[in-house]
């Protein structure tokens, strides 16, 4: 970063050198504001007759410069995508010294482009450097290599790089790979995934933790807790950066990915295009981006490099709203930059392999090994002779093994990273090795499914039914569009079991009293229902927020829901219990707000044609309505496809003696 700050320092030199060229530049393009707003500046000669400051041979007509700066690549280079919210065409990173114009960072539109490039075939030509480090060929290399092709007609003289050499030098890139932690999501961050890149040497024996890699992230601060984290990366309180590490330090950095499967993509790019991408993760190291959780996150940001690296891609033009990264990897195939992927396990699916292997006795011992050499008081050769008693070679290696895993999972997840855990460790490591190379365990023989391969991240549904209540029954139908991403009645094909996350789905109904009504809108429900096992016990726990219609004035309220408990797995599906609390605000009749508590009792199934599920929730109002909340719910679902599923759902939803049932039959499409 101090190399990247002092090459700037010199580089201001260009900038002011140019800014008279630049400022006539941008003056006659503003003559030109209604050519300019229609995207089409070719009917202005104006700058037909400039010269440069900074070289002696004449540079490019104005049209030849205009005609360069509409190629889609060197808008990608610059990273001038089209803003949604502003409703403007600007270059998305934020940094003043990413462009060599000092009036660049300012414009929108197409002058943007042509006023950078004209001020970059300017000081590319510009020889004159005490350090070469600090010249624009040095730090802009891959608009440089680029600009070279687009312009043969001029006389280029390469400048020596030593900084930028030695750095790709180092990596010594041959190819790419996309790296996909799957979603975490107990992580706000990463609930829906995570992707980065890793930058392959060609010796085959290379180690891969050792080749480095490209991440982009927020750039947050280190003591803001989640809570604080989640509503900044939400509003764009972060900037988001790259950066470049080696990969086993990125694993370390981003512990709970040893805790999650990964998938590897290793990307169909080619020599000069895998060089293009090193010399463009150069120009944006230390320099700033916008960085949202859902549009400007790291897959996006991922997808935006490789176009900036590949003219045969152009993968981030479809995510103005959202860059879900499921998303983003089934581009790339469509794209054709990704055909296969690698799989590596998480420390977790090795242990529950290891789990239905192993049997309850041996499970019990591992985990008694390292649960009690965390005392600093205890006796490891004791403690690992009494857990061995008894067990046959077979079993004393696979109780060794599993507790090897589990002292590693205690180590991280746990944060029990003491001597004593550490001392356990090279004693079960050093007892294993006494029994040689024998396998306890057979390679593992479930891969679970791509996240990519599940259904689509939006759902459009239609349904039909019929409500009864207070003597009357009605018949309705209803349309509903969900932006994402996943519910537990969903296909479960790709997905973490027990997951739900569901942001912004809006239902309509129209019944046969009224006209067509906004029913039900959730802004989020996260839901986290992984079951406990014999190692693990995760905590369930669920948040959900939006608006619905009230069942006494049919008017729209708000509510959120929170809740903690746990769920427990069975042959016949999963059964779960959550503590929860209820805020409701708005829509009542009398007073216009309530708090309630209680127990919320359910039971979820997915399998891989048939998914279910049934919940019941009793909620007696603790503060403001005094008003007694039932429901119990019910949901079969029936799918062969990803793509498409059918529904049957049965409610009964109760507040004090107002009872309303609804039936209902819905068609999901899932893209």
């Amino acid at each position: 970063m101090m190399m990247y700050q002092q090459g700037f320092a010199g580089f201001r030199v260009v900038a002011a050198a140019i800014g008279d060229f630049t400022a006539r530049v941008t003056a006659l393009l503003l003559c030109s504001a209604a050519a300019v707003a229609a995207g089409d500046l070719s009917g202005s000669d104006a700058l037909a007759g400039y010269a440069p400051a900074l070289s002696n041979q004449p540079l490019p007509e104005l049209q030849r410069l205009q005609d360069v700066s509409r190629q889609q690549q060197w808008a990608h280079l610059l990273h001038y995508r089209y803003h949604p919210y502003s409703l403007s065409w600007r270059s998305q990173n934020d940094s003043r010294a990413f462009f060599i114009s000092p009036d660049a960072p300012d414009m929108r539109g197409p002058q943007q482009l042509l006023t950078e490039l004209a001020a970059d075939v300017t000081a590319f030509q510009n020889l004159q450097w005490d350090n070469p480090n600090d010249s624009a060929q040095c730090r802009f290399p891959a608009r440089y290599h680029w600009v070279k092709e687009q312009f043969p007609e001029l006389t280029w003289q390469d400048l020596s790089c030593p900084d930028f050499n030695e750095w790709a030098g180092k990596i010594d890139a041959d190819s790419l790979t996309l790296i996909f932690p799957a979603s975490h999501i107990n992580s706000p961050s990463s609930m829906y995934g995570h992707t980065l890149i890793r930058m392959d040497r060609a010796d085959p024996a290379s180690s891969k933790l050792l080749a480095f890699s490209v991440n982009f992230a927020a750039n947050a601060d280190p003591d803001d807790n989640e809570l604080v984290f989640s509503a900044k990366g939400l509003g764009g309180g972060y900037p988001g950066v790259a950066t470049v590490m080696r990969y086993h330090e990125k694993t370390r950095e981003y512990q709970h990915m040893e805790y999650r499967n990964v998938w590897e993509f290793p990307l169909l790019l080619n020599k000069p295009e895998v060089e293009q991408f090193v010399r463009h993760i150069w120009e944006v190291q230390g320099t700033e981006f916008d960085y949202y959780f859902f549009d400007e996150n790291c897959s996006y940001r991922v997808l935006a490099f490789i176009d900036a690296a590949s003219e045969r891609s152009d993968a981030a033009r479809h995510f103005n709203f959202t860059a879900i990264p499921v998303d983003t990897i089934r581009e790339l195939e469509a794209e054709g930059l990704i055909e296969s992927a690698d799989f590596r396990p998480s420390a977790a699916t090795l242990m529950t392999q290891m789990i239905d292997y192993a049997g309850p006795e041996v499970v019990r011992r591992a985990v008694s090994l390292v649960d009690e050499s965390l005392d600093p008081q205890a006796d490891f050769p004791a403690l690992l002779e009494q857990q061995l008693s008894g067990l046959d070679k077979l079993e004393q290696a696979r109780m060794l093994e599993l507790a090897y895993q589990y002292a590693r999972y205690t180590a991280i997840k746990k944060k029990q990273n003491g001597p004593a855990i550490r001392n356990a460790t090279l004693g079960i490591l050093g007892a294993r090795s006494e029994l040689g190379g024998l396998e306890p365990y057979p390679p593992l023989d479930k891969i679970p499914a791509r996240d990519d391969q599940g259904h689509g991240s939006r759902r459009v549904s239609l349904a039909g039914g019929s409500v009864s209540g207070q003597g009357k029954q009605q018949q309705y139908a209803g349309l509903s569009f969900r932006p994402a991403y996943h519910d537990l009645v969903d296909p479960a094909y790709g997905f973490v079991p027990g997951s739900q996350i569901v942001m912004g789905q809006m239902d309509f109904r129209w019944q046969q009293s009224s006209s067509i009504q906004l029913q039900h809108f959730t802004a989020i429900n996260v839901r986290s229902l992984s079951a406990r096992d014999e190692l693990f016990r995760p905590i369930s726990w669920e948040v959900d927020a939006g608006f619905e219609r009230r069942l006494d004035s049919h008017k729209m309220g708000g509510y959120l829901d929170i809740g903690f408990g746990g769920t427990w797995q069975t042959s016949v599906g999963n059964p779960w219990l959550l503590a929860k609390a209820s805020l409701d605000w708005g829509g009542f009749n009398g007073v216009n707000w309530g708090m309630a508590v209680g127990p919320e009792l359910g039971w979820y199934f997915q399998g891989d044609v048939i998914q279910s599920r049934i919940l019941a929730r009793w909620q007696p109002e603790l503060l403001g309505r005094s008003v007694n909340k039932r429901l119990l719910e019910g949901e079969l679902a029936w799918s062969q496809d990803v793509r498409w599923q059918m529904r049957f759902g049965v409610a009964r939803e109760l507040e004090d003696k107002q009872a309303l049932t609804t039936v209902s039959m819905t068609s999901n499409w899932y893209f």
